[in-house]
This record gives structure tokens, C-alpha cells and sequence, in this order.
């Protein structure tokens, strides 16, 4: 069927248009724009003999592109329309017409789809609305008026209208319209009502009046059966015999301690009136009763209902009281006469805030413990108090912030101060300590609390005496008198009450040949003061016996501590020679002795 429209070059094949083709006409629109042809191949011999096939065929498909060369056409320049006044949201109705029809036979909805729109003196008139607004290649339009219009059009007012229905492609470039004329014609119904001579009549009637008791009906006919009516207000001598009433039976709130505003802001009180509201009987006041819980602190407007802080509440000074919310008691009265009220609760719950610090019971603490405390000694409690009313506002732990010296700790909960382990203490290197211990709540944020802690160590005696300049050296001539102190062999002992004494533990002598003289024959020679540490000649003295003797002494502390043995030794060293005693210099380093030759006349190599 398409061969018509195409032909083909026998040599070279090539297909061509016999002629202009529209693919929105004929044959090629009812393909749908597809043309499918054979197209046939043959050899031809200068002999015309052919020893086989010479002839084949092969299928081509033809698509054909449709172009905008089409524009949307009403079906006739004008029509005619009517509609009943006073309606909407109808269609008008188009005199020997079902509607508009609208075409625009362009094959692709590329370039036949187009919108229509109603014109009225050149701009876009809303009242008449397009059915279906935008069209593909055809369609019937109705023009409906629009629900918004809900006047409708007026008989009395206006009797005719001309519209332009415009259709404009919308997909194009060309953008191709058209535009039909419509004559529209408004028809009159019967839609004025009798007026009355006044528009309401008022009737005054006293409240609790008996039931069917009829006031009164006006109305007025005219001569198209229509009826309308007036409005009859009937006006009630009000009584004031309503109380106001509150919305809720009961209201609550929260309210954080040392804060002048409720948890829920702006917090208020509702009341109404059944009395006529145009009347005093109806309009509420509020007030607050001076039996409310702290009235001075709280106040309410008059009108409005509100309630507001006019004085922070303090939680801890309410709790005195045995109470964690307070009640408001509010009153609704009207202004009628005589008033009549009402009141409500409204309960406060107030809330507690860390505005407290821990505090401590003392500003000081004093306490005194022996320097041969061990571990786990107990050595004072220290105590504290938070008047915050609730938790954790008032839950506090103890901790030591400065001045333990890693030798004390204290219980967080219970403040017991004890002696940290392994510590150890001596008083005569370090005789007390002053700690500084603070009290923390778990309050957000938190409050701190400090006081001092002065720990005296006392002393026991556990310091070993020492003489001062052991060891002692003395030289004596051999006549001197028995009883003549020769040296002071003075200890001292850091303890505070050392009873020390002094007594001579060991002798040894040399005579002249640095022979090791019989201690028994010098033990009497020399003596020393148990109290004082003064060493005397006890009996005469003899150089031929000895020129040297050697006393080893001892100092004991006998207030020492028990199962503490404190003593300490000293020596000293004498020689004699031509009537005089002269001096060597031993130290003793355990239990070896080493001799350093000093200014004497002596061969220690003997």
C-alpha cells in the first residue's frame, strides 16, 4: 500500500518520495507512520543466460517523522451558549452543540497537544473553566463555571457576555493557536425575595419564662411563590445565677527552688460563666486567697488568670515545714450582683536545686598521734553537713586535698581520717601536718566545702643518744690529783624526755713498749659521772704500768622506748709519757678498728 508513495533508482537502489507525503493523512497516518515495502534485486546478462538464481528480496521499513505543520482548528468560528443565573459549577449550555470541538491533526503528541483558555476583553477569565483544559490531537470542551464564582452571574445586573476560547500548542516552538467566539446568554429565574421594612425585630423576654411559650413568626410572599424570613432576636433579662466554673478540678505545676518562673510559662487558671455573656454576670475575675501556702511570694491577674513568682520559694526553708509543694488556693468570682464565686487548688510541687554547699561542723579539726603510729591507725573523724533538702544535692564525700603527704586518708563517707599504709612517722624530722580536707556534694554543679586539720606528732622515745664529739681525747700527767675530771663526755638524745646515763663498758692499756698491759691493773685508774658523762681520775695514776688506756664508754637512754635498747658509745684515748698523757684517734666502723698516726711520739708499727 505504501508502494505508491515511495519509488526506487533501479541501479542504485536508492528509495525516494514519488511525491510531498503527510504523514497526519492517508495511508501513512493510518500505519501510524510506518511504511514497510519489498524491495526486489535482480541480474541482468548481456547474454540473458542465467545459469541460477538471479533474483532476491529483502524487507525495508520506512519511518516517517512527523513536523509541526498543523495548528489546532475549533470546529466552527462561533457558538452560542445560555446558563440559568445565579449558578455555578455547571457547564454553559452550547446551543446545537454537545460542546466545543477542538483538532489538531498532527500525528506526534509533540505537536498536536494543546491547552485551551477563555478570554474576556483580552485578559484570562477565570470564572468559565475549560473541560478537559489540555487536549491531545482532539477532544469536546465544555466551559464549566467555576466553583469559586459562587455568585453566579446576575439577569438583573448583566444579560449578555462574549468570550474567546484560544487553544495553543504547548509542546512546539511554533506555539500554534486558534480562537472561536462564544455569545453567551443569561437566563432569568425568579430569585428576588419579598424585603422586609426592617431587617430584625427584637423581643424581650424574662429569663425563665414557662416551656412553649411562643414569642412570635414574621413573614412575606411575593408573587412567584418565593418566601423569605427575618430574624426575630429575643433578648433574655439575664440573672446572675450562674457561679464561675474552672476548667480542671484541680491544677499542678513545678516550680525550681530560687526561680521566678513555673515550669510551664505562662502558667494560668481557666474560668467561664454561663451567665449572658453581655452582662457583668459573665466577666471573671481571679484572685489568690490569703490561706494559700506563702501568698505574698505568688501573684494573679485579675483578668487574665496568670500566675506568676513574685518571690523565689527556698526548698530547704518549705521542707522546715514538712512539706514539698505548696497549695494555692485561687478564687473565681463574677462581677454580678450579688457575686458569686468559686475557687480551685492549684498545687505547687517545688523542686530542689544544689544551692548549698557542704559544710563543716567544726573550722578545724585537732588531733595528735604518736610517731610509732602504724597503719589503720584511726586518727579523727571530721563531719559536714548539706542543707539541700534532697538528693544528690546533699549527698557529699570527703577527700584530703593537700598536706597528707601520702601518710594519711580519709573515709569518703563516714570522714574517718587514718593513717595511710606503709606510712611511717617521725617526729624529729617532722613534728605535725596540716591537712586541708574538703567536703564535695554530687549537686550539679557542684558545691565544695573545706576546713584544716592540725595532727600533732607526739613523741616517743625512740631516738638513740650519741655523744657530740666521740671520740673523746684527754692527756693527764701522772701526778695529778685522784677526783680531777679530765674530760666531759657529753651525749645528746633528740627525744624529748631522755633520761641518759653514762657508765664505762670496756678498758684497755698499753705500757711504754706498746705492750697490751692486764685490764685489772688500770680498771681502777679512771671513773665517770653516771649523770653528768664527766670522766675522773678514780685512783693515782702509774706510767710505768701503762701510758695509754683506751675507755670505751656507754650512754643509755632508760626512758627508751619499751624492748628498744638506745645506747651509744664513745672513746677515748690516753697516753703517758715523761708524766703526760697524750691522745690517738680511733674509729670504729663495726667490728674493725683503723688507727690514724696523730702528733705523738710513738712507733705504731711495733
Amino acid at each position: 500500500e505504501c508502494s505508491s508513495l515511495f519509488g526506487i533508482n533501479t541501479t542504485t537502489g536508492g528509495v525516494y518520495p514519488k511525491a510531498q507525503i503527510d504523514v497526519d493523512d492517508g495511508i501513512l497516518r493510518e500505519k501510524g507512520g510506518f511504511c514497510t515495502v519489498t524491495v526486489q534485486a535482480k541480474e541482468i546478462t548481456s547474454s540473458n543466460t542465467q545459469y541460477g538464481k538471479n533474483t532476491s528480496y529483502t524487507t525495508m521499513t520506512i519511518t516517517v517523522l512527523d513536523i509541526n505543520d498543523n495548528g489546532p482548528v475549533f470546529s466552527q468560528s462561533r457558538y452560542n451558549a445560555t446558563v440559568q443565573e445565579n449558578i455555578t459549577g455547571i457547564p454553559l449550555t452550547i446551543v446545537g452543540h454537545t460542546g466545543i470541538d477542538i483538532m489538531d491533526i498532527d500525528y506526534t503528541s509533540e505537536n498536536n497537544t494543546f491547552d485551551v483558555k477563555v478570554f474576556h476583553n483580552g485578559t484570562v477569565y477565570y470564572h468559565l473553566v475549560p473541560t478537559p483544559r489540555v487536549i491531545f490531537s482532539s477532544g469536546n470542551v465544555q466551559l464549566r463555571l467555576n466553583q469559586s464564582f459562587t455568585e453566579g452571574y446576575d439577569y438583573e445586573t448583566k444579560r449578555e457576555y462574549v468570550f474567546q476560547i484560544v487553544a495553543t500548542e504547548t509542546n512546539t516552538k511554533q506555539s500554534r493557536s486558534s480562537t472561536c467566539t462564544v455569545y453567551l446568554t443569561i437566563e432569568d429565574v425568579n430569585d428576588n425575595d419579598p424585603v422586609f421594612n426592617q431587617s430584625e425585630f427584637h423581643i424581650f423576654v424574662k429569663e425563665n419564662r414557662d416551656n412553649n411559650f411562643t414569642i412570635t413568626s414574621i413573614t412575606a410572599e411575593d408573587g412567584g411563590r418565593r418566601r423569605t424570613a427575618v430574624s426575630v432576636v429575643v433578648t433574655l433579662t439575664d440573672k446572675n445565677d450562674n457561679p464561675p466554673h474552672f476548667l480542671q478540678s484541680r491544677y499542678v505545676v513545678s516550680l525550681q527552688e530560687e526561680s521566678d518562673m513555673f515550669s510551664t510559662s505562662p502558667f494560668y487558671v481557666n474560668a467561664s460563666d454561663n451567665d449572658d455573656p453581655l452582662t457583668n454576670n459573665s466577666k471573671v475575675r481571679f484572685l489568690l486567697s490569703n490561706e494559700s501556702d506563702m501568698p505574698t511570694s505568688f501573684v494573679i491577674g485579675e483578668e487574665t488568670g496568670i500566675i506568676t513568682v513574685k518571690k523565689s520559694v527556698d526548698y530547704e526553708a518549705i521542707q522546715t515545714q514538712n512539706k514539698t509543694e505548696l497549695s494555692l488556693i485561687v478564687i473565681a468570682y463574677d462581677l454580678g450582683s450579688p457575686q458569686s464565686s468559686s475557687n480551685v487548688t492549684v498545687s505547687v510541687l517545688v523542686t530542689d536545686i544544689n544551692d548549698n554547699a557542704p559544710n563543716f561542723r567544726n573550722d578545724s579539726y585537732l588531733a595528735t598521734i604518736p610517731e610509732n603510729t602504724t597503719s589503720g591507725f584511726p586518727v579523727t573523724f571530721v563531719s559536714a553537713y548539706d542543707e539541700d533538702g534532697m538528693p544528690p544535692n546533699n549527698e557529699f564525700a570527703f577527700f584530703i586535698e593537700t598536706g597528707g603527704s601520702d601518710r594519711f586518708r580519709v573515709n569518703g563517707t563516714s570522714g574517718l581520717i587514718f593513717v595511710e599504709v606503709g606510712a611511717k612517722f617521725d617526729r624529729e624530722t617532722q613534728s605535725e601536718y596540716n591537712l586541708t580536707v574538703i567536703a564535695i556534694d554530687k549537686g550539679v554543679p557542684q558545691k565544695t566545702g573545706t576546713t584544716l586539720v592540725y595532727i600533732a606528732i607526739s613523741d616517743v622515745n625512740d631516738a638513740v643518744p650519741s655523744f657530740l664529739a666521740s671520740p673523746y681525747t684527754a692527756s693527764v700527767r701522772e701526778n695529778t690529783s685522784v677526783l680531777t675530771n679530765i674530760a666531759n663526755c657529753t651525749a645528746v638524745d633528740e627525744d624529748l624526755n631522755p633520761n641518759l646515763t653514762y657508765s664505762i663498758k670496756e678498758i684497755s692499756a698499753y705500757d711504754i713498749d706498746r705492750t697490751l698491759v692486764n685490764a685489772t691493773q688500770v680498771e681502777d685508774y679512771f671513773g665517770i659521772y653516771e649523770i653528768s658523762g664527766e670522766v675522773f681520775i678514780k685512783s693515782k695514776l702509774d706510767a710505768e704500768t701503762a701510758v695509754e688506756v683506751n675507755l670505751i664508754l656507754e650512754v643509755e637512754d632508760r626512758n627508751g622506748a619499751i624492748n628498744t635498747p638506745q645506747n651509744a658509745s664513745g672513746i677515748t684515748c690516753l697516753f703517758h709519757k715523761d708524766l703526760e698523757l697524750y691522745c690517738c684517734e680511733i674509729v670504729f666502723v663495726q667490728s674493725h678498728f683503723f688507727f690514724r698516726e696523730s702528733s705523738f711520739d710513738y712507733d705504731f708499727s711495733k
